[in-house]
């Protein structure tokens, strides 16, 4: 996290009004704000040799006449001199932009492919509300639990990509949480590259864990599984080189990364560096009309040099309205070493999916630690949805459904039913960080690919410092994903 500035609560209010309007412009922007060919003119007859004016399609300045030859149909095109740079915008979903150079033809005459302008620069503006409710039965021995309405995220971001003498894509993502407005994501991805394919720089996810890598919007329940809270090393500062094998059946990523302070995990250890990497492999994938049938399997590897600081894992029991529950304290620790094994399948409208994850903390007195945590959780759709899947990333990505809500169509969007269990033990040795076990139930109504409401009930049983005891957790989430 990279925090820029005191955000204030006036403003931020403000912005809540605001946000859920956006949906409107949607309805408002003109459909001829989207990008439109233009339709071929007549054809009309022509010498062998074609003639065009331009300036980007041949290098030439613009008062330069060149000749090529018409490789199918020996009609002559003319191109006049380029226009000066002109922006783009429409809307789909967030607000789409491309800056280009304008190229007019003579009347009556088409432009031929390789000589339409390339955009310069081109991209998306969206943002994500997340909006939460969470009430607690039981847990009076357990200090922080009281019934709360926050500010899950609200999220502004841009991506895409410019074009320099290679394509390089882009995203910035700014969030707001509480008082703070911050940097949450910032990089630069070249595309590409040889032997290395592609190669990532700035503030980045590290490539850990099949659920911290899909988006927040993306993820199946509320909040990630506590173990991935406590142990995935989430947004840092560095760089990662990345590809894909085999017809995008196997993947890698590799990177260096610095400390950093993501605000959204549990890892708040103070590190000099960290080395992380990750693999993940399709044994079985099939889809087509009729059938999406994949098994995914994965590994990722995280060393952590702390040269004597802290190392610290911390988790809260699946509910960002809820305080932290178990946490190790600071371990003065010389390094420390993490693995993380996933599986997952998906059977047309059903999901499987699970991690184990464990750490290793060598501290500068006292024998080894080893602390571990793992999930495994179900989902099925009724209304016959499928979980998507990133080949190049090995994550699944947004589900959109099938039919949106709708009274006058008599259409109710989609439906997701969720089930997980999840532990983790922070006990080892001289720490007593505690033990969590989870047992959460969920519903996921996707009334388009914009809004969706969640609701999941949790059963948590905690065991740390303060006392040991059950606490039940019903809380629901209001979203929109532009």
């Amino acid at each position: 996290m990279v925090e820029i500035v005191s955000f204030p609560r006036r403003i931020l209010l403000l912005l809540l009004l605001i946000a859920p309007l956006s949906s409107v412009l949607a309805q408002v922007v003109d459909d001829s704000d989207q990008p439109k060919q233009s339709a071929p003119a007549e054809k009309q007859k022509a010498p062998d040799q074609g003639r065009w004016k331009t300036e980007t399609a041949t290098g030439r300045s613009s008062g330069d006449v060149i000749s090529a030859e018409s490789e199918e149909s020996g009609h002559e095109a003319k191109i006049k001199e380029q226009l000066p740079l002109e922006w783009k915008f429409y809307w789909h979903e967030g607000l789409h932009f491309w800056l280009q150079k304008k190229a007019a033809l003579l009347p009556g005459e088409p432009i031929p492919e390789q000589l339409r302008p390339k955009p310069k620069l081109q991209g998306k503006i969206g943002s994500v509300l997340q909006m939460d409710a969470a009430a607690f039965v039981g847990g009076d021995d357990f200090e922080g639990f009281s019934d709360d309405i926050i500010l899950r995220r609200f999220r502004l971001y841009t991506k895409g990509q410019f074009f320099l003498w290679i394509p390089v894509y882009f995203k910035f993502q700014f969030d707001i949480t509480k008082d703070s407005f911050y940097l949450n994501d910032g990089h630069l991805e070249f595309r590409n590259i040889p032997w290395i394919q592609t190669f990532t720089v700035g503030y980045l996810k590290a490539p850990f864990s099949l659920e911290r890598l899909e988006s927040s919007r993306d993820t199946t329940f509320m909040e990630r599984a506590s173990p991935i809270d406590a142990f995935s090393p989430g947004f840092r500062p560095g760089f990662e080189g990345s590809g894909t094998r085999f017809g995008d059946r196997l993947t890698w990523a590799l990177g260096w990364f610095a400390d950093g302070a993501d605000a959204d995990i549990g890892d708040v250890t103070k590190s000099d560096f960290r080395i992380i990497g990750r693999m993940t492999g399709l044994p079985v994938c099939l889809k087509d009309l009729h059938n999406n049938r994949l098994m995914h399997v994965g590994l990722s590897y995280s060393y952590v040099n702390s040269s004597g600081n802290a190392v610290q894992y911390q988790s809260r029991p699946e509910s960002r309205v809820a305080p932290t529950a178990v946490d190790t304290g600071g371990i003065p620790a010389d390094r420390a070493n993490l693995l993380d094994a996933e599986i997952a399948f998906v059977v047309n409208s059903l999901c499987f999916q699970g991690e184990y994850l464990h750490s290793i903390v060598n501290p500068v007195e006292g024998g080894t630690l080893h602390f571990n945590g793992y999930y495994a959780y179900v989902s099925y759709f009724p209304t016959g949805e499928t979980r998507p899947y990133d080949t190049t990333r090995g994550i699944f990505t947004r589900v959109r459904p099938n039919k949106h809500f709708s009274f006058r169509n008599r259409t109710y969007g989609g439906l997701e039913i969720e089930a997980r269990y999840s532990h983790l033990d922070l006990d080892d040795g001289d720490v007593n960080g505690g033990k969590m076990n989870i047992i959460t139930a969920g519903v996921t109504w996707y009334l388009s690919p914009i809004f969706k409401l969640k609701f999941n009930y949790g059963n948590a049983y905690i065991d740390n410092r303060e006392a040991a005891g059950r606490v039940n957790i019903f809380q629901g989430r209001f979203e929109i994903d532009l």
